[in-house]
């Protein structure tokens, strides 16, 4: 499909990107995933933003999600999503372009930067979020591949 996803944050809930960088390599590291972190220059600075590649091995292949860690210091990184607030103002700290074809890994990617930062929220570009909530229910459910298309409040 193609659909992005978006770790959102309240504005002046930002975490420095080494910060949030290293708790997800140690999370990942407990669940047996690989976390491989690459630096990336953005219009000649170093640390707008950073990638990191993901990768956990199955019984039958090696599933991959990239992952960007924004910096703070990009206006263009804040948002407000008019169906939710028309004042509340987002910061996205993470985001994982074409999941769809990892899924599984993508639950559980999710489930460790939620249970990092309960606070934040998963939103992938529609009119609704996951919380921590939301998918540990997804979690202890027998698995649905399209998890993530579907309205976690059922509506």
């Amino acid at each position: 499909m193609g659909i992005s996803a978006f770790f959102l944050f309240d504005k002046g809930s930002e975490i420095p990107i080494q910060k949030i960088s290293k708790n997800i390599k140690l999370e990942c590291i407990k669940k047996d995933m690989d976390f491989e972190l690459h630096l990336e220059v953005n219009n000649g600075k170093i640390g707008s933003y950073n990638y990191a590649v993901i990768a956990s091995k199955g019984k039958m292949q090696i599933e991959n999600l990239t992952i960007y860690i924004k910096n703070m210091e990009m206006e263009s990184d804040y948002m407000i999503l008019d169906w939710y607030s028309r004042t509340h103002i987002f910061f996205f700290g993470l985001l994982i372009p074409d999941f769809d074809e990892n899924t599984k890994l993508f639950l559980d990617f999710s489930l460790i930067i939620l249970n990092l930062y309960p606070y934040a929220k998963l939103w992938i570009e529609e009119n609704w979020f996951y919380t921590l909530e939301d998918l540990e229910k997804i979690k202890n459910n027998p698995f649905d591949e399209d998890w993530c298309y579907k309205n976690p409040k059922g509506h």
